[in-house]
């Protein structure tokens, strides 16, 4: 997919051609599934949906839902997959505290060594890594902002109403 489309999945944000040819990766925050339709045009849309939808599959065959495996995915979902697991390992969870950085790369390694993840493309994740969260923190910050001056709106709302 060249041309630098920008397109928002699930779970991550990225440029597609960039990724492919492997001199970045920008992961994003947890949202829903969203489509830039001016710019990635709505033919592409099952494209997009097909990415998405293979974010728990794994090359071994061992994810879900289909039990994909690496001859049968894309190099975008490969892609996703990588980015799927940096978001879910570096975000705070009701469970657990964020990960370093030495934590994460670790797990990427050793996915990418038991066939789960591309170990190209955690290699270029492993080798751009600072860089990598740098963009997301940056990218993220206006959404997040947007996103607590709402949930601050409903909670105000909320109790005024007592909803």
């Amino acid at each position: 997919m060249p041309g630098g489309k920008t397109v928002f999945v699930c779970i991550i944000r990225f440029k597609l051609d960039i990724c492919v040819r492997g001199t970045a990766l920008v992961c994003g925050q947890r949202a829903a599934v969203i489509i830039d339709r001016k710019r990635a045009g709505h033919q592409h849309i099952p494209f997009f949906y097909d990415i998405a939808l293979a974010h728990h599959e794994r090359c071994d065959g061992s994810g879900y839902p289909k039990k994909l495996t690496d001859n049968q995915l894309s190099t975008e979902q490969k892609i996703l997959q990588v980015a799927d697991m940096v978001v879910a390992l570096v975000h705070k969870r009701s469970y657990r505290k964020p990960m370093p950085k030495e934590k994460v790369i670790a797990i990427l390694e050793e996915k990418a060594s038991k066939n789960k993840l591309k170990r190209q493309v955690v290699s270029v994740v492993v080798q751009s890594y600072d860089r990598i969260l740098s963009l997301v923190t940056e990218e993220t910050a206006q959404v997040l902002q947007m996103y607590e001056t709402l949930n601050r709106q409903y909670e105000t709302i909320s109790r005024k109403y007592n909803i």
